[in-house]
């Protein structure tokens, strides 16, 4: 009984040894230097993705700006106003409508027309025919012959 309470002692103090041994192995890995190394490793790791991501979404928003851009003016050349612009006007009827077609006017019919800088009140004449008055092509043809044989004689050309 004495032998295995002496060996039971040693046995425990060796254990102890060995885990000290190993403790001491964690412990310098656990130093407060070296803690503080790794934070600040992880620190400046942050700090640069960081930044990266700044970049990255300054460029991201830069581009979808010109997208945005780009779709505007593509809207503003699109917009009615645009049309009004050129020279173009908008005619309603006194109902508030769009008249589209001559022969949706009415004689005698009060029309507002819509242009670029403003609108004006009118009212429709004439007998609702669209364009101009139109010449037959006969008459066309000859009056253009004349004005030719009129003005230029090329005579022979051999």
């Amino acid at each position: 009984l004495d032998r295995a309470s002496d060996g039971l002692v040693q046995s425990l103090r060796r254990k102890a040894q060995l885990h000290r041994l190993a403790f001491s192995r964690i412990e310098s890995r656990l130093r407060g230097g070296m803690i503080t190394d790794r934070m600040g490793q992880g620190r400046s790791r942050l700090e640069a993705a960081s930044d990266r991501a700044a970049r990255a979404q300054q460029v991201r928003l830069a581009k979808a700006r010109q997208h945005l851009d780009g779709l505007a003016r593509l809207l503003d050349g699109l917009s009615h106003k645009a049309v009004l612009e050129r020279g173009f006007a908008l005619v309603r009827g006194s109902d508030g409508a769009v008249r589209r077609r001559a022969g949706a006017v009415q004689p005698g019919e009060a029309l507002t027309l819509t242009f670029a800088d403003g609108a004006v009140q009118a009212v429709a004449g004439g007998d609702g025919q669209s364009g101009p008055p139109k010449m037959p092509a006969k008459a066309t043809a000859k009056a253009i012959a004349g004005k030719i044989k009129d003005k230029t004689d090329q005579g022979s050309l051999f």
